[in-house]
């Protein structure tokens, strides 16, 4: 009696023995997968950051876009007046000989 005893307590710690194969098995999964959640992570807040840099860069080439742009209209106007009195006083001076 005392060995059936022994074989099904030997049994059950048989079945414990592998039962906490699997669970260290599934304990080492899980760590891999948490280093590569952080690593992921960690390339996404790089992504995020580079993207705000890239972001605010656009925004100053816009700034600056425009500026540059009502600079040259001005500039564009002025021109286009010169030329337009230059042609006046060349109709006028050979209109007067």
């Amino acid at each position: 009696m005392s060995d059936q005893r022994f074989d099904k307590i030997e049994t059950v710690l048989t079945r414990l023995s592998e039962d906490m194969s699997e669970v260290k098995q599934v304990v080492v999964a899980l760590a891999r997968m948490e280093e590569k959640h952080i690593a992921t992570q960690q390339r996404l807040d790089s992504h995020d950051t580079r993207l705000n840099k890239h972001s605010e860069e656009i925004d100053n080439i816009q700034v600056t876009q425009a500026a540059q742009q009502t600079t040259t209209s001005n500039n564009e106007w002025i021109i286009r007046t010169a030329l337009a009195g230059i042609a006046s006083l060349i109709v006028y001076l050979l209109a007067g000989q």
